[in-house]
């Protein structure tokens, strides 16, 4: 494994960084780093009963193991896989009453597969962080919704239960979030031994794409230095430092160190500051050093739990979905948080969504809408320029939004003259700019995934955009 097929990563290993992948040579933004087929593929916890093998929902039983969940399309599952559940002797809803089991389940039948002894041997060596998960709800989890079932059924052994743990934790800890074919949503996730060398960091030097083969493919993002690690951001980007630090402690039980999470302006975003309730100029940020809450200007300390606390359970309520209701909050918050705290970000991200399926819908939508789109756009591009420097998914939909948006807000203008013909050509050839930009990131994206329809509408919009450019040059 230490020898990737094109040569462009290589594992090195560090006392504080285990096994990581760095640059074998100095790489190009785009580059192909490692292409991967899952070694273990299953569901999340509490999925729902789906097909063992698309993933779709499940409504019939496997007729040869009689126990295996399929959906109407498919007739069968892995040959081994149905082989070793039908020489186990299950009851016939075993799977269906604690299906929570399936990828553990895989996990063991991996290490029974005498064909899998190297990949079963690779996955090993994966880190499961057993001592820090012992104890906790999520022992207790796997210990009754997997190991128990288990063990009732005989398939494991009461002596094997340490085993079973070090399997759920290799799961949890390495895989890979997988797309189904049906875009359903039913959760999946893939164990990618390669990919999961990937090491964290909150601004990504790499690009994953995963297609309906669910294979995964890791580009370049930007350009790397030989020697250079190779980063992968496994917690949201758009959240605030608190929140992904508290996500990969959870999930990867590590507390991150880093350049953004050390940087109280996380690189000049400000996406955790708030506004100073002091001298109402400066911006109060966390001090890690002294763990108080530090103005920037006048350099009072500030209390922000219960403003924090309160901004929450008003931006995170669910009946807080419409137009209306988050253009106040976002006033509102704008002014006791910052326009740029990921909090008001999120909100405008959920504004900008509800006006894509107005435009969507309507033949010709309204100008205040677009307009309305733009300047959203405009203030959240901006911060995913710096958190997402590379190539994203993330920023390759906004820019998307952002140059349809200000396509169609062109051509309603030429075509009331709100704006000359020379005014709607330079606002084109800007859109233009913007459509080649977006196009550039979600070209990476497999054609079968919703990022990939979006690079299909995103041509034909940059065509008509070159077709418009030329039409009103004419005139």
């Amino acid at each position: 494994m230490n020898n990737f097929e094109n040569g462009k990563c290589k594992i090195a290993v560090s006392e504080a960084m285990g096994r990581y992948l760095v640059a074998a040579k100095s790489l190009k933004q785009g580059d192909l780093l490692l292409c991967e087929q899952p070694v273990i593929i299953g569901p999340y916890w509490g999925s729902g009963l789906c097909c063992l093998t698309c993933y779709k929902r499940s409504c019939k039983i496997c007729h040869k193991c009689d126990v295996a969940p399929l959906c109407l399309d498919c007739s069968a599952h892995d040959d081994f896989e149905c082989n070793f559940l039908a020489m186990s002797n299950l009851p016939k809803n075993f799977l269906i009453d604690n299906f929570d089991v399936i990828t553990p389940l895989r996990f063991i039948m991996l290490s029974k597969n005498p064909s899998k002894v190297d990949c079963y041997n690779q996955v090993m060596k994966m880190e499961s962080h057993c001592a820090e998960r012992r104890g906790k709800s999520i022992w207790s989890l796997h210990a009754d919704c997997v190991i128990k079932p288990l063990t009732d059924v005989k398939m494991i052994r009461e002596g094997d239960a340490d085993l079973i743990q070090r399997y759920c934790g290799i799961l949890d800890v390495n895989t890979f979030e997988v797309r189904t074919d049906s875009f359903e949503d039913i959760p999946i996730r893939g164990l990618y031994p390669k990919a999961a060398l990937l090491s964290h960091d909150c601004v990504s030097n790499t690009f994953i794409a995963l297609d309906a083969s669910r294979s995964i493919r890791v580009y370049s993002g930007g350009d790397i230095a030989e020697g250079d690690p190779i980063w992968n951001n496994y917690t949201h980007a758009l959240s605030g430092t608190e929140v992904r630090r508290q996500h990969l402690m959870e999930g990867k039980y590590f507390h991150c160190k880093c350049k953004r999470c050390l940087d109280p302006t996380e690189l000049g975003t400000h996406l955790s500051s708030i506004k100073c309730n002091g001298c109402e100029r400066g911006l109060t940020m966390f001090d890690e050093m002294q763990n108080v809450w530090r103005c920037n200007f006048c350099e009072k300390t500030q209390d922000v739990d219960a403003l924090m606390t309160l901004a929450r359970s008003e931006i995170l309520d669910e009946e807080v979905s419409s137009v209306p209701m988050l253009e106040q909050l976002i006033v509102k918050y704008s002014k006791l948080l910052n326009p740029n705290h990921y909090l008001v970000v999120d909100m405008k991200q959920k504004l900008t969504a509800i006006f894509r399926n107005i435009c969507d819908y309507e033949v010709a939508p309204q100008p205040k809408i677009l307009q309305r789109k733009i300047s959203l756009c405009e203030e959240i591009i901006p911060i995913l320029r710096v958190i997402q420097p590379g190539i994203s998914r993330l920023k390759g939909i906004a820019l998307y939004e952002y140059f349809t948006s200000m396509y169609e807000l062109t051509i309603l203008n030429v075509n009331d003259k709100s704006i000359s013909i020379k005014e709607g050509v330079e606002q084109l050839l800007t859109a233009e700019k913007y459509a080649k930009e977006s196009l550039k990131m979600l070209l990476y994206e497999p054609q079968s995934t919703p990022e990939g329809h979006l690079a299909k509408k995103a041509m034909l919009k940059l065509k008509s955009i070159r077709e418009n450019i030329t039409l009103f040059q004419k005139l």
